[in-house]
């Protein structure tokens, strides 16, 4: 295939940025349109790819690879999360935040996984965690701002208020989703 032939070329960190970014977004083409099962291979092919190629760029050897895993992680936790598969979720939203959650990463993505770890934790009736998981979401939206995040994140305070039975507390996170 014409991206196998890619990686053929004269070895560069372009080209291998873009194939480990085309194997990730395919993965997202399926996990948006509901096929878990594709998703979720391209997702380990993406996985499979950094593998194989990162020592070919020791000078780029800082945290660009784990960010890549990260990001990588917390899509497979999600398509996991949303075919019921919670068990398998978990560690991987647990493995994603950890990774990005540091300076220089993606605090952004950590956010996006810690408010999927949050829904991961209402699904599993594990309620006593869901503030956890969104204070994390919070701390590193804070430190890089996303919009769309911060919504997800007001509508499942929301809910967490509403289980706790604070109603107005509750009203307000729905104001703000």
């Amino acid at each position: 295939s014409c991206f196998r032939q890619n990686m053929d070329c004269e070895p560069s960190f372009g080209i291998f940025y873009r194939g480990q970014e085309v194997l990730s977004n395919t993965g997202l083409c399926y996990a948006r349109v509901g096929q878990a099962d594709s998703a979720l291979k391209y997702y380990r092919e993406g996985l499979a790819f950094i593998q194989t190629y990162q020592d070919s760029f020791p000078a780029k050897n800082g945290p660009f690879f784990d960010i890549a895993r990260g990001v990588i992680y917390g899509n497979m936790g999600q398509v996991y999360l949303s075919v019921g598969k919670y068990d398998q979720a978990l560690p991987l939203l647990q493995q994603s935040i950890e990774i990005n959650r540091k300076p220089a990463h993606e605090n952004r993505d950590a956010a996006l996984a810690a408010i999927k770890l949050a829904q991961l934790y209402r699904e599993t009736g594990d309620y006593e965690k869901i503030l956890h998981a969104l204070r994390t979401a919070d701390s590193m939206l804070l430190i890089r701002p996303d919009a769309s995040a911060r919504l997800d994140w007001h509508r499942v305070m929301a809910w967490d208020y509403e289980q706790k039975g604070q109603m107005n507390p509750a009203l307000n996170q729905l104001n703000r989703y």
